[in-house]
């Protein structure tokens, strides 16, 4: 189970000081408070906000106690227009360059009866993502056991509750001691936030893309299994899918498909400067070289026998159930080293595993 995050983040709850109408038909409301609380406390408190363009602040209670109802008002959430600073209830002649203690926003008629300690919470808006992150909720679901001794849950309705959002009482200029909604459960400790969400969840963009056998990508560290960018389509299909693949000094390529293997080459010139000097990226067939021929020994290993290849120094080993072989390649040629006796002993085992359907090596008790 996972759940995503608020689209309309808040930043902070806090309560107005005053309010003052301009002649520009705009609010001016006063949070000077905010800034004397930080003050008291040194600046070591995690109430701070700073105006980001875009923020929006949303009117929850008036001053006299009377929540404001949606029903009637509408939803009283409006732009911050800017943040504004007025020197005279600073007392300071000059203050930082990011300090406020007012911000502005569009006077519609609807805050007409607003009084100072009114409650309002300053928001900001998350950004428009096309993947959004989604985080697994931490969750456990009681169970019992019955009479005939099977496990059952307890109830299989209900609902998992998370939670992302505490209350906190400040007491906030010359207004009583009031409860807001905080990200943490103090003023002074907790970061920016913390909820009982669990680790992020992600959908895996390529899980249901389909894969080619004989396609290879160049990818680099950090983009494991990621095609899309450099990818090279090898040639004779008649080899089957690229089952595995080695690399030997950073040059020589063996792949094994599932019905035969061959060789390919690495180039390390990732890009090239052409004749009018310009540099360009080289193609992914100048990098890797198309496959090429062994001497001889056609041999593949199918998928389910992905665990008998060993790759070693200057050799690679593999079982091929098709030709009931157990292969060596020294990077020339293949061959079965499966002779006499331990032939008719890997044709019984693989015929077994046939049989059987076993998938895995450690079944064929070699």
């Amino acid at each position: 189970m996972c759940s995503g995050k608020n689209i309309n983040d808040y930043q902070l709850q806090w309560l107005v000081d005053s309010i003052e109408k301009t002649a520009d038909r705009k609010l001016k409301i006063t949070i000077q408070s905010l800034n004397d609380y930080n003050e008291k406390y040194f600046f070591k408190t995690n109430t701070n906000y700073q105006y980001v363009p875009g923020d929006r602040v949303e009117f929850i209670r008036n001053g006299d106690g009377v929540v404001f109802d949606a029903a009637t008002r509408g939803i009283l959430n409006y732009q911050i227009l800017s943040p504004f600073l007025d020197q005279q209830l600073t007392g300071e002649e000059t203050s930082a360059a990011n300090y406020f203690n007012q911000i502005l926003i569009e006077d519609d008629g609807k805050l007409d009866g607003l009084v100072a300690g009114a409650l309002i919470e300053l928001q900001r808006q998350r950004g428009s993502v096309e993947n959004p992150t989604f985080f697994s909720i931490c969750a456990s679901i009681p169970t019992y056991v019955d009479a005939e001794g099977k496990t059952r849950l307890i109830s299989e309705h209900g609902e998992f509750k998370t939670f992302d959002t505490y209350f906190v009482q400040r007491q906030v200029g010359n207004f009583s001691v009031q409860t807001f909604e905080s990200k943490t459960p103090s003023d002074f400790w907790g970061g920016t936030g913390i909820d009982d969400t669990g680790k992020p969840y992600f959908v895996n963009e390529y899980e249901n893309e389909k894969r080619y056998g004989r396609n290879i990508s160049i990818s680099p560290k950090g983009q494991l299994n990621y095609f899309g960018d450099m990818v090279k389509t090898f040639d004779a299909p008649e080899q089957g899918d690229i089952v595995s693949m080695n690399i030997v000094d950073g040059k020589i390529i063996l792949a094994i498909g599932e019905n035969d293997s061959f060789l390919a080459q690495v180039s390390n010139d990732l890009v090239r400067v052409g004749s009018d000097g310009i540099i360009r990226a080289a193609a992914p067939d100048q990098i890797i070289s198309d496959a090429e021929p062994k001497l001889r020994g056609q041999y593949g290993c199918q998928y389910e026998d992905i665990g008998s290849i060993l790759y070693g120094d200057g050799f690679a080993t593999w079982v091929d159930g098709n030709n009931n072989a157990h292969v060596i390649h020294n990077y020339s040629l293949a061959k079965d080293i499966s002779l006499g006796k331990m032939q008719n002993y890997f044709r019984k085992k693989i015929q077994e595993k046939t049989n059987l359907f076993l998938l895995f090596i450690g079944c064929y008790y070699f």
